[in-house]
């Protein structure tokens, strides 16, 4: 049954354009309140970290999508 919900979604590798999606939803309150440091990444901040993961040998950041191409 969980594979029949999960034919409508694909896994790609994320991209530049995607450096503000992740910095909204590191910065989503709920998620500022759990993390180690809760005051929100200043933009600056993430955007250095963002670029340096995509560079990254061993780092690896994937959107999980839709078929409308929503990220989820």
């Amino acid at each position: 049954m969980k594979s029949e919900k999960l034919k409508n979604w694909h896994l790609r590798p994320a991209e530049t354009k995607d450096c503000r999606l992740y910095w909204e939803w590191a910065n989503d309150p709920q998620v500022r309140a759990m993390a180690f440091q809760p005051e929100p990444i200043p933009w600056e901040s993430h955007l250095l970290w963002f670029e340096n993961k995509l560079q990254s040998a061993t780092s690896n950041l994937y959107i999980l999508e839709t078929d409308a191409g929503s990220p989820a």
